[in-house]
């Protein structure tokens, strides 16, 4: 079993093409039916114009069955961080 793993993340690495860790969004909506939330998220915190609140309210209003939480907005800022991106700080704004 072990083997056959080692095998399959020696394929993986051999492919050398990785998905994007994120995409520029035209719009605050998933670009596709296809788009994972991870993905949706790190592209919202990428374009800087939203609090961390805001994501969460638009990754609910854009999928329906997630729990995302701003603990998952935090993660994948750090995600984001650990793959080199130079991740803009995060957007507060002052309560009315």
């Amino acid at each position: 079993m072990a083997t056959k793993r080692k095998a399959a993340k020696k394929a993986k690495k051999a492919q050398g093409a990785k998905a994007p860790a994120y995409v520029k969004l035209t719009a605050s909506k998933p670009t596709n039916d296809d788009m994972k939330v991870g993905l949706f998220i790190r592209s919202l915190v990428m374009e800087a114009r939203f609090t961390t609140d805001e994501i969460v309210g638009l990754v609910k209003k854009h999928y329906k069955d997630s729990s995302c939480a701003s603990g998952d907005v935090a993660w994948n800022r750090g995600f984001l961080k650990k793959a080199g991106a130079k991740v803009p700080a995060p957007i507060r704004r002052a309560a009315e």
